[in-house]
Formats: C-alpha cells, structure tokens, sequence
C-alpha cells in the first residue's frame, strides 16, 4: 500500500513518470492513426473507467469535482489533464463538475 511500492510495480513493467510506456514496447506504428480515424474503447475498458468515476463521485451527484479529479490522480506525479489538449477539452456541469461522460472522453 505505499506510494513506493505502486511506482515500482509501474517501472517493472516499463512505464515512467508520466505513466507513459516506453517506445521499445509498443512501436508508435502499431497505434498511430490518420486525422480521418478515431479511437474508440472496447466496452471492458468502459466499464472499468465507469467504475473509477464511480469510486471516486463521493457524494454520488453523477460529476466529478475539482477535489475529486485530483484525488483521481493523487498517486501520480501530476494530473495530465491540467495541461493542453485535456485542460477545458471537456465539457463540465454548472456547477463545474466533470460528467461521466466527459470523463470517458478524456
């Protein structure tokens, strides 16, 4: 359970910092994609990001506040998503609240 331990599992299996693979993993040939094609998420990974929003929706309002984003992301070094292109990429609730569905496009 200590901070540690997660970022050591993390390298083990190659990843860095900024939670990214190396190179010498997964060549940039097997992911890239034209400007005409998408991404989309197979419904496993739906699912399990479904169930993060849901861990962290404290008080189960169907948004995730600033406070719970970063709780999100209190064990890595950073949230990605305070820079460009994520950083007001998605639409958020008038109380400033992150949607399921805004999550799920981030």
């Amino acid at each position: 359970g200590r901070l540690e331990t997660t970022w050591t599992v993390l390298r083990k299996f190659g990843y860095d910092n900024d939670i990214k693979l190396s190179e010498d993993l997964i060549p940039s040939s097997s992911y890239r994609r034209g400007p005409d094609q998408s991404v989309e998420l197979t419904n496993d990974a739906i699912d399990f990001l479904k169930g993060i929003f849901e861990l962290f929706d404290g008080d189960n309002d169907g948004a995730l506040r600033p406070q719970e984003i970063e709780d999100i992301f209190s064990t890595a070094p950073e949230c990605p998503w305070n820079e460009a292109p994520y950083k007001d990429a998605a639409e958020k609730t008038a109380l400033g609240g992150l949607s399921l569905d805004g999550f799920l496009s981030l």
